[in-house]
């Protein structure tokens, strides 16, 4: 038993409990084979997470360390862009957190392609049809990379109205 007994303190049950709450959540409440048309060729879908360890997969997505769901924008099978994110619980509440949002390498012209066609930024875009599907029933919270783009985090935050938190400080906004 020696070997196991660092794994087995609250430290490390705690975050195996929000694990199996992030996956249990997830699982009620998005589904992964739906797609969602947004315009012309354009929709959305739902992924857990693969592995972080293998690269892109031949679409070109990579595993998101920071969040066990996805939320992809597709133009056709190409794939543009996603939103990582996590469920919990406070309490009798619900939280989506999001944790992660990423143009894919080297489509940056059919990402300026999809927001003339739409009228939004990719960014946007997501996060707003995630608040459409998910509905009134979650709280909603982002979190803003301070490394990768802090700006764009802060912008689609406050455009959808969500508190963000910041990596490194906490709460940054209410």
């Amino acid at each position: 038993m020696r070997q196991y007994e660092t794994y087995i303190d609250l430290q490390h049950v705690t975050q195996l409990s929000r694990a199996l709450t992030n996956i249990e959540i997830g699982a009620n409440y998005i589904k992964p084979e739906k797609i969602y048309p947004v315009k012309g060729k354009y929709a959305m879908q739902f992924e857990r997470t693969k592995s972080i360890a293998r690269g892109k997969d031949k679409r070109g997505v990579t595993g998101c360390p920071e969040a066990l769901w996805q939320f992809h924008l597709y133009n056709g099978s190409t794939y543009l862009g996603r939103i990582g994110i996590n469920f919990h619980n406070e309490g009798v509440e619900r939280i989506v957190t999001i944790a992660n949002i990423q143009g894919a390498e080297g489509r940056a012209e059919q990402l300026e392609a999809f927001k003339k066609a739409t009228g939004k930024r990719f960014n946007d875009a997501l996060v707003e049809k995630l608040k459409e599907i998910l509905g009134p029933r979650f709280h909603y919270r982002g979190i803003v990379n301070p490394e990768k783009n802090p700006a764009m985090y802060q912008m689609t935050f406050r455009r959808a109205k969500m508190p963000t938190y910041s990596l490194k400080t906490g709460p940054a906004s209410a």
